[in-house]
């Protein structure tokens, strides 16, 4: 018999409500992440923040077997340049569009130590941010938004949601008859 439960079920991506969100060409970034769906050359992203931007550099990076750490950041692992060479220029084998409902920089609320790494890569690779978005509806043709009173047209092939994240928690917890933890993302909704 047991004296307690751990409950450490995860969560699920955050489907927001915008007509032809069921588009085939839209994906959740637990999709993308685990390979379950292959990544498309021209990409929309729902979200800008520390979801979006791993998902983001992970479209960028993956399957890329040029893209060396070192290299980009222009660090000499021979040592013959007193450590620094310049940076390397990136190689960008995807279009992405990231967007955000917020006006707000991309990874407003990550850490401080790291999010200009995070900036300046989303920078070197050429992604485009559209702040202050109303999501109109997805189709055949991208994703449809209103940003300032104007009507504007995200050609995409592919939209990755990355809009937040909610608890799984599981419905029998209510019939456990002994004490249980809720912990991890399981219990906070981020």
């Amino acid at each position: 018999s047991y004296q307690q439960v751990i409950v450490a079920t995860g969560s699920t991506a955050v489907i927001p409500k915008i007509t032809g969100i069921e588009h085939k060409n839209v994906a959740t970034y637990q999709q993308i992440l685990s390979e379950q769906t292959e990544l498309k050359q021209n990409i929309a992203i729902i979200g800008t923040g520390g979801v979006a931007i791993d998902t983001c550099l992970y479209a960028l990076k993956h399957q890329d077997k040029t893209h060396d750490y070192y290299q980009h950041w222009g660090v000499d692992v021979s040592n013959q340049s007193g450590g620094l060479v310049g940076k390397m220029p990136a190689n960008n084998p995807r279009s992405i569009t990231l967007t955000q409902r917020k006006v707000r920089k991309p990874g407003t609320g990550l850490g401080k130590t790291t999010v200009w790494i995070h900036r300046q890569e989303l920078k070197d690779f050429g992604v485009k941010v559209v702040s202050g978005a109303s999501y109109q509806k997805i189709d055949q043709d991208g994703l449809h938004l209103t940003v300032r009173n104007k009507d504007k047209l995200v050609p995409a092939e592919q939209i990755i949601l990355c809009a937040g994240q909610q608890p799984q928690t599981p419905t029998f917890l209510q019939q456990l008859t002994i004490p249980y933890q809720i912990v991890g993302a399981a219990k906070e909704n981020t």
